[in-house]
């Protein structure tokens, strides 16, 4: 019975110790985000980092433009996007 619980009591400390691995995101961005189609006037942001930390701040909105890097190779990217109320449908563009 003794060792019952030692091992018992081994296996929940283990338990309690044990950190949950989280990915790394495999893009950094900057997402902005503007308060109509002539993305004039910016309303928020949001930027997602390598190394897992996300910032935001304004509000979001349905005209947005983002632009990214790899966090492995350095490649980047740049999209630019809008919802279309009238067809019901977003529109996603290269910039």
């Amino acid at each position: 019975m003794k060792r019952f619980r030692l091992a018992l009591m081994l296996s929940l400390l283990v338990a309690s110790i044990t950190t949950v691995a989280y990915s790394l995101p495999s893009n950094s961005s900057e997402t902005y985000y503007y308060s109509d189609g002539t993305f004039t006037d910016e309303v928020g942001y949001r930027y997602v980092t390598c190394n897992g930390p996300i910032y935001r701040g304004g509000v979001t909105s349905q005209w947005w433009i983002q632009y990214g890097e790899s966090c492995s190779n350095g490649g980047s990217y740049c999209n630019q996007s809008y919802y279309d109320a009238v067809a019901g449908q977003w529109f996603v563009a290269s910039c």
